[in-house]
C-alpha cells in the first residue's frame, strides 16, 4: 500500500482509490481544490495552491470522477476518523440519492421541505429554486452553519422559538442569529430532530450537535441563518458542513448524483 501526505493527511493508495484520513480542516482544503478542479483548467503558472489542487486533480483523473467524504463532529478537533475516498472505493450508491448539479464552481441540489419532530413546516418549495437572478441551493464543504432563504429561515426559527420557549429558555442577545442563555448538553435533550428532504427523497437528519453550536459557555446558537449579507445574496440557499456531521456524502459526477448515508465516519477506518 503506498502512502503520501497532504498538508499532515494520511494517504492511503488502495483498490484503485485514494483514502485520505485527516481532520476538518484538511478535508475542507481538499474538498475545495477537488471544487476548483471541475470549474477550472490548471493555471500555467500555479501558485503553491494551485499546485497542490492539481496534485488532487491528476488524482480525480486517474481514478474517474466520484468521491465521498465522511465527518463526525465538527465540535472536536481530535476526532481522526473523517474521511474523503477518491475514485472507484468512494462511496457513492449507498443511502439516499438525490439529483447533482455543478454550476460556475458550485455544487446544486434540490431541497423540497423542511420538518421537525416529522412536521412539514409550511414552505413554499418555489424558493429553493434556481431562477434568472440565482437562487437555488447549494451544498458547501468550506461553510460551517446552512443558510437558507427568508421565508424557509423564519418558518424554522418560529418553530424553534416556539419548542425552547416552551421550555422557558431565555434568549441571547446576538445580531442575526437565534440564540439562547444555557448549556446544549443539558437545556437541549429531547430536542427533536430537523430533517431536510431533497428531490428523490434524501434525506439530512439534523440531531441537537447539527441544528446548533456553543459559541460561548453559556449561551447556544442555532446553527442556521437568514441568508443576507449586505441585503445581498438573499434569494440563495446553502447547506453547510454542520448539516452533514455523521454522514457519509457521496458524489457521482459523471451520473450527477449525491448521496447521503447516516454513520459513525469510525466505521471506515481501515483495518
Amino acid at each position: 500500500m503506498g502512502v503520501a501526505t497532504l498538508n499532515n493527511a494520511g494517504i492511503s493508495l488502495m483498490r484503485g482509490a485514494v483514502l485520505i484520513n485527516t481532520d476538518v480542516s484538511t478535508l475542507n482544503y481538499t474538498l475545495l481544490a477537488l471544487k476548483h478542479l471541475y470549474s477550472s483548467p490548471p493555471s500555467n503558472s500555479p501558485s503553491k495552491t494551485q499546485t497542490k489542487a492539481q496534485f488532487i486533480s491528476s488524482l480525480v483523473s486517474l481514478l474517474n470522477s466520484s468521491f465521498s467524504y465522511c465527518i463526525g463532529s465538527l465540535q472536536d478537533p481530535d476526532y481522526l476518523h473523517n474521511k474523503l475516498i477518491l475514485g472507484d472505493g468512494a462511496i457513492i450508491d449507498e443511502g439516499d440519492a438525490t439529483p447533482l448539479q455543478f454550476i460556475d464552481g458550485h455544487y446544486y441540489i434540490t431541497l423540497e421541505a423542511i420538518s421537525v419532530d416529522g412536521r412539514m413546516l409550511d414552505i413554499n418549495p418555489n424558493i429553493f429554486k434556481m431562477d434568472d437572478s440565482g437562487g437555488g441551493v447549494m451544498i458547501d464543504s468550506g461553510t460551517d452553519v446552512t443558510w437558507l432563504v427568508k421565508e424557509a429561515y423564519e418558518a424554522l426559527r418560529d418553530e424553534v422559538m416556539i419548542r425552547l420557549e416552551g421550555e422557558q429558555m431565555r434568549s441571547y442577545s446576538w445580531p442575526d442569529k437565534l440564540c439562547y442563555h444555557g448549556i446544549m448538553s443539558s437545556d437541549l435533550k429531547g430536542f427533536p430532530t430537523v430533517r431536510f428532504h431533497f428531490r428523490g427523497g434524501a434525506k439530512l437528519a439534523l440531531e441537537k450537535d447539527s441544528m446548533f453550536y456553543q459559541p460561548r459557555p453559556d449561551a447556544f446558537c442555532m446553527a442556521v441563518n437568514p441568508a443576507s449579507i449586505n441585503n445581498r445574496y438573499v434569494n440563495f440557499s446553502l447547506i453547510g458542513m454542520m448539516a452533514q456531521q455523521f454522514y457519509n456524502v457521496g458524489y457521482d459526477i459523471g451520473r450527477k448524483q449525491k448521496t447521503f448515508q447516516r454513520m459513525d465516519c469510525e466505521v471506515l477506518d481501515d483495518d
